[in-house]
């Protein structure tokens, strides 16, 4: 009479064994589904503030290059914002004479400071103009001479 009494708490010990298990793996899921996600927007943010940085950069090495009197034509195509899932939104640059914004989508800015450029010419406009573009466009830096 005590075998089938056993037998009967063994199925059940199983079932309640299955049970924990499955919610484990949901909660499991759920916490590995919003760390993925969480990765994407920091890479996403990192890029953009890659892009700032870089264009801000390429902009005050051709002012160094101006004040030394140099002829020059730089091209820069700026990268475009890569992801693993969807596509982000668009991404814009805007250059104006104290930074340089990265926007994407409808997330915050990222910015890069910049030393007012002048004596160049950026997409032929005479800066310090506002200049505004899309992620993957080419910047066409020349010298004013």
């Amino acid at each position: 009479m005590n075998k089938k009494n056993n037998r009967g708490q063994s199925s059940f010990d199983f079932l309640i064994a299955i049970v924990f298990a499955i919610i484990f793996f949901q909660a499991f899921s759920v916490i590995s589904g919003q760390v993925i996600a969480l990765q994407e927007e920091t890479a996403i943010r990192a890029q953009t503030k890659e892009i700032a940085l870089n264009t801000a950069l390429i902009i005050s090495a051709s002012q160094a290059l101006n004040e030394r009197n140099a002829d020059f034509e730089i091209a820069y195509q700026t990268p475009k914002v890569k992801t693993l899932g969807d596509a982000p939104g668009e991404c814009t640059i805007t250059v104006t004479a104290s930074e340089v914004q990265v926007k994407l989508g409808t997330d915050p800015p990222e910015k890069a400071a910049l030393i007012q450029p002048s004596g160049i010419k950026i997409n032929n406009n005479f800066t310090p103009a506002v200049l505004q573009l899309n992620c993957g466009e080419t910047i066409s830096i020349t010298s004013i001479s």
